[in-house]
C-alpha cells in the first residue's frame, strides 16, 4: 500500500524580502515546514537569500488521495519571531500515478485555502515560488503491520471460532474537544473504548493529538451467535477532572468477520443516536476472528464418569468456570470506571463453601470444584457473589439460585446463568458460566451393616427385633446462634430412640446442621408398638434443646425388607419442618428375643 510522499525540496525564487537594510535593500532567512494531520518537519535556514537552494528531502505519512501537505515558507528570526512569507499545497491526487513529478509551486497568502487551483502561469507569483520533486511511494518505516498472529495463517482452523483479534491502528480527522483559551486553535486527548458482550478493553490516552497513532492489540473471547453481536467501539476525549467527553462511536457486527479472515479498515465515527457525522473523525482498526485454546475451559473428566442409576442420587457436583460483567463495587479513585474482587459463597442446605477471591476483575475465571451432599429436588444451590474486601465486611454483589430439580435427570449441565441483586429491579449483573451435575458416588453413600442386608434366617416367625441404622440429618435448624458463623449459628444434634419404655441415644454431633451419625441400634419391637425419634441441641451442663421428632409404626416395616428413608422432623402442631433424618429400618425375628 502507498502511504509516503517523499519530497524533494530544491529552491525557492523571488521571495518576499523581510529583512530590509538602511540603504532599502534587504533580503530574507527563508525556511520550510511541512505539515500534514500532526506531522511537521522543518528544512535548514538558507541565510540572506531570495532566491534559495536547498537540496533536501523529506517524508510524511500520507495513505489517502484526498491528503494536501501545506508547505510554508518563513524568514526566520531568532529574537522575534519567524515572519510568514507564503505557503503552497502538495495534493497527494496529483501524484496518485505514483510517478515523480517536478514541478513549481506557486505561493500564495496566509488566508488561502489548498483547494485554491494554482495559476496557470506560475510566472505570476508576487510571493515567489518553490521548486519541489515529489513521488508517492512505500516506505517500511511508515508501515504499521497488524501482528504477525493477525496476518499469518491460522493455527486452529477447523475449531470453531471463540476468540477476536483487535488491533487498534490509528486516528484521523478526530473533533477539537479543548478549545485554546485564545484562538480558534485546540486538541483533544483521545482513548478507545472497545466493548465486547461483557467484556471491555480501554486504549492509552494520546495527548493533544488529532492523528493519534495507538498500535494497540487487544483480544476478546467469542461465544454464542455471530450474528447477533458486536463490537462496540467509542472514542472519547479523557479528561481527568470533569470526565470523559463522547467524540464518536461506531458498531462492527462480529458476522462481518465469519469467514475468519483479516478485515482492516477505516471506520467513520458517527454521533451518539448512530446519526452520519463526517467531522467526527475515523479509526482505523484490524480485526480477525479465531480459535484461541486459552478460550477454552474444558469440563473436568469427571463430570463424564458413569452414574449408578439405580442408586438415589448423593453429590452435587458443582465446577465454577467463570463470570462475565460483574459490577463495579470499587470505584476508580480518578475518572470512570473501577473494579471489583469478587469471590463465591457457594451454600447448598446449610453447607457452604467459598471459593478463592479473583483481584480486580469484572470478569473472573475461577475454574474450581466443589462437591456438596445433595438428597432432594426441593433444595437450592445458591452462589452469592461478593466483592472481597481487607478491612471491613465484604460487599454484596449478586445471586444466582438454582433449584435441584433443575438436574434430575442426572445429566451434565453446562451454561451461563443470569447474576440477579437483591431487588426485583436488579437484573442485570453479569453472568456465570457453571457445570453441574447430579448424581450418586459411592463414597458419599453409607451402607448399613451387614446384619441388616442379609437374608433372614427366620423369615416364617413373628418379627421381634428392630435393627435401626441412624445416617445422618441435614438442614436441622440453629439452636446455638452465633454472627461470626456462616449460618448465623450451627447447633449440636443428638438423636434419642424411643419404643416401649426402651430408650438409646446416639453420640453427639457438634457444630453442625447436617450431622453424620452413621450408627446402629438394636430394639426389642413387637406388632403395634411405635418407634419415636427426637433430635435435640445438645448444651454444655447436659442440657438438651428441643429441635423436633417425629414416630414410625412398626407396621411401615412388616414387608421386614431393609427400609430407607428421609422422615421430616416437626415440632409444635402446625409448625414448619425442622430438617431431615435419614433412617435404614429392618423388623426381623431374633430367637435371642423370643419369650
Amino acid at each position: 500500500e502507498w502511504q509516503s510522499l517523499v519530497v524533494m525540496l530544491i529552491r525557492g525564487r523571488n521571495l518576499p524580502v523581510a529583512d530590509r537594510s538602511l540603504t532599502g535593500k534587504g533580503s530574507s532567512d527563508p525556511m520550510v515546514t511541512f505539515r500534514l494531520k500532526g506531522q511537521e518537519t522543518s528544512s535548514k535556514v538558507v541565510k540572506k537569500s531570495v532566491n534559495p537552494e536547498w537540496q533536501e528531502q523529506i517524508s510524511l505519512r500520507a495513505d489517502e488521495l484526498d491528503d494536501a501537505v501545506e508547505v510554508t515558507v518563513d524568514d526566520w528570526d531568532q529574537i522575534s519571531g519567524n515572519d510568514f512569507l507564503g505557503k503552497c499545497w502538495v495534493r497527494v491526487r496529483d501524484h496518485s500515478d505514483r510517478k515523480l513529478r517536478r514541478a513549481w509551486y506557486r505561493l500564495v497568502p496566509q488566508k488561502a485555502s489548498h483547494n485554491q487551483p494554482d495559476a496557470d502561469d506560475a510566472a505570476k507569483a508576487p510571493l515567489g515560488k518553490l521548486e519541489l520533486a515529489c513521488r508517492w511511494v512505500f516506505l517500511p518505516e511508515f508501515d504499521l503491520p497488524a501482528p504477525e498472529d493477525m496476518r499469518n495463517d491460522e493455527e486452529f482452523p477447523d475449531e470453531p471460532i471463540n476468540a477476536l483479534h483487535v488491533y487498534l491502528v490509528r486516528g484521523s480527522g478526530l473533533p477539537v474537544m479543548d478549545r485554546d483559551l485564545v484562538g480558534k486553535g485546540g486538541s483533544s486527548d483521545p482513548l478507545v473504548v472497545f466493548t465486547l458482550a461483557e467484556e471491555t478493553r480501554n486504549s492509552k490516552v494520546k495527548k493533544k493529538n488529532l492523528e493519534p497513532i495507538w498500535t494497540e492489540y487487544f483480544e476478546f473471547g467469542v461465544e454464542g451467535d455471530l450474528e447477533a453481536q458486536s463490537l462496540d467501539i467509542v472514542c472519547d476525549d479523557w479528561d481527568l477532572a470533569s470526565g470523559n467527553d463522547f467524540m464518536g462511536k461506531v458498531s462492527v457486527p462480529l458476522g462481518r468477520l465469519a469467514d475468519r479472515e483479516l478485515d482492516r479498515r477505516w471506520y467513520w465515527l458517527r454521533g451518539e443516536n448512530g446519526e452520519d457525522d463526517r467531522t467526527r473523525g475515523k479509526l482505523e482498526i484490524a480485526l480477525r476472528l479465531f480459535h484461541d485454546p486459552d478460550f477454552v475451559f474444558e469440563t473436568p473428566e469427571y463430570f463424564f464418569k458413569k452414574d449408578v442409576a439405580d442408586m438415589a442420587a448423593n453429590v452435587l457436583d458443582v465446577y465454577v468456570v467463570r463470570a462475565r460483567g460483574l459490577p463495579i463495587m470499587d470505584p476508580a479513585v480518578i475518572g470512570d470506571g473501577g473494579s471489583s474482587d469478587p469471590m463465591l459463597v457457594i451454600q447448598l442446605s446449610g453447607d457452604r463453601q467459598s471459593s478463592t477471591i479473583q483481584p480486580q476483575t469484572l470478569k473472573p475465571v475461577w475454574e474450581e470444584s466443589f462437591a456438596f451432599r445433595a438428597d432432594f429436588e426441593d433444595e437450592l444451590l445458591r452462589f452469592d457473589v461478593f466483592d472481597h474486601d481487607v478491612v471491613g465486611d465484604s460487599d454484596f454483589m449478586g445471586r444466582v439460585a438454582l433449584p435441584l430439580s433443575s438436574f434430575a435427570n442426572r445429566e451434565l449441565h453446562r451454561g451461563w446463568h443470569s447474576v440477579l441483586g437483591r431487588k426485583p429491579d436488579e437484573v442485570n449483573r453479569g453472568r456465570m458460566e457453571l457445570c453441574v451435575r447430579w448424581r450418586h458416588l459411592a463414597e458419599y453413600h453409607s451402607e448399613p451393616p451387614a446384619a441388616m442386608m442379609s437374608e433372614e434366617q427366620f423369615p416364617n416367625l413373628e418379627p421381634n427385633c428392630l435393627r435401626v441404622f441412624l445416617v445422618r440429618g441435614k438442614y436441622l435448624p440453629v439452636l446455638d446462634e452465633d454472627a461470626s458463623k456462616p449460618n448465623g449459628g450451627t447447633s449440636d444434634p443428638l438423636a434419642t430412640f424411643f419404643i416401649e419404655g426402651e430408650q438409646a441415644r446416639s453420640e453427639v454431633e457438634e457444630a453442625t446442621l447436617n450431622p453424620e451419625w452413621n450408627a446402629e441400634f438394636v430394639f426389642s419391637a413387637f406388632p403395634g408398638e411405635v418407634l419415636r425419634v427426637k433430635i435435640d441441641d445438645f448444651d454444655r451442663g447436659g442440657k438438651l434443646d428441643f429441635i423436633g421428632d417425629f414416630q414410625v409404626s412398626l407396621e411401615d416395616f412388616a414387608d421386614r425388607r431393609l427400609s430407607r428413608k428421609w422422615y421430616d422432623l416437626t415440632g409444635d402442631a402446625g409448625a414448619p419442618v425442622r430438617g431431615r433424618v435419614e433412617l435404614c429400618c429392618r423388623w426381623t425375628h431374633d430367637p435371642g428375643r423370643a419369650c
